[in-house]
């Protein structure tokens, strides 16, 4: 059955360092890397298993459920996992996610952020530098099929704990990695990355890293945080006769929704879910926008209206999450279902010329 519908389901939580009153910053977390992937897995679960025994979801199998989760839910109590604890992480969620109850829906699980040592000069040789990405994990439910995985390009100076807040001195700081580009082998953070058009098509590579893939009979953008503020999905438009994006996915912390780098067509869907700490309840850490006016390849920016939220539920309450994430409790806030032009397939609208707006 063809998808008409969306809604947007935003799984919040403060995936931020806890800032101590003594000063300095800590990651949250438990000590053994593979435990604290295992337990932030566990806590994935039970939130997911909450929305989905909640009323507020559209139980139509035409209208799709995005679930999304934060930028760094997985990260570790010294910034990054050891890079073979990506395994746990990914078998962890393939296992809870392929169950047939979440067919119909899409997930956008957060961030995993990786470590190795290798060469400043090419991720394929062996060195002594500490390189990370930060890999976004989206996950068809209901299906056994290999997650695909986009990773951020542009590292902030808020990814990791500043020098001279650093307590335990086995932490990473922001001094301390170096951050390989997303499908640019040997290209790093603070480089310009190669844009321009088609540069961001996954195609059938589901592991290329790159932005725009179709999943589910539409096509998706997705950006982490910095590299949406950048305009990295702008920058580099479908290439001719490739689909534009339907739905723009922005798992951030610290970001928000901007006008000026969406690149859905009209009436398609632009979400963010944030993890930064919220000041209550009621105030979102996540957002939901309809574009009333497409980007033009020429310069004008797109315009948005918001969704409504339609409910909001707590999850998780107590030593489960406090010791893992800096907050008390994690909040699933439920979008308004949300009607999309249905247009899949061949029909679907492509770049006929990317110079040109094309709306």
């Amino acid at each position: 059955m063809a998808i008409n519908k969306v809604q947007f389901i935003a799984y919040e939580i403060n995936t931020f360092p806890i800032e101590l009153i003594t000063g300095g910053c800590l990651y949250k977390g438990l000590p053994d890397p593979a435990t604290d992937a295992k337990a932030r897995v566990k806590l994935f679960e039970d939130a997911l298993l909450a929305a989905h025994a909640d009323s507020a979801w559209d139980r139509n199998k035409n209208t799709l459920k995005i679930f999304m989760a934060p930028e760094f839910y997985f990260r570790g109590t010294r910034g990054a996992y050891p890079i073979e604890n990506h395994g746990v992480v990914m078998a962890g969620l393939k296992d809870i996610l392929k169950d047939v109850m979440f067919e119909g829906w899409l997930f956008v699980c957060g961030s995993v952020i990786v470590r190795w040592l290798g060469d400043m000069a090419s991720t394929k040789k062996a060195g002594n530098a500490t390189l990370v990405q930060n890999i976004v994990p989206v996950i068809k439910g209901g299906v056994d099929e290999e997650p695909r995985v986009v990773i951020k390009e542009h590292m902030s100076g808020i990814d990791f704990i500043k020098v001279n807040d650093k307590i335990k001195r086995s932490d990473f700081t922001i001094a301390d990695v170096r951050h390989p580009l997303a499908g640019k082998p040997g290209r790093f953070w603070g480089n310009n990355a190669k844009t321009g058009s088609g540069k961001e098509s996954q195609g059938l590579t589901k592991y290329s890293g790159l932005g725009i893939f179709d999943e589910c009979g539409l096509t998706f953008g997705l950006e982490v945080c910095l590299d949406h503020a950048l305009k990295r999905l702008r920058k580099s438009p479908p290439g001719r006769n490739q689909a534009f994006v339907q739905l723009q996915l922005i798992p951030s912390a610290g970001m928000e929704i901007i006008d000026e780098a969406v690149v859905a067509v009209k009436n398609g869907l632009v979400m963010n879910c944030d993890g930064r700490p919220r000041a209550d309840d009621d105030t979102p850490m996540s957002q939901c926008k309809r574009v009333t006016k497409a980007c033009g390849r020429l310069g004008s920016d797109a315009t948005t209206t918001d969704i409504a939220i339609a409910k909001r539920i707590r999850v998780h309450p107590g030593a489960n999450c406090s010791q893992l994430f800096d907050d008390t409790h994690g909040i699933v806030r439920f979008y308004a279902r949300t009607g999309i032009d249905a247009i899949t397939g061949v029909n679907k609208p492509r770049n006929t010329n990317w110079i040109f707006d094309p709306y």
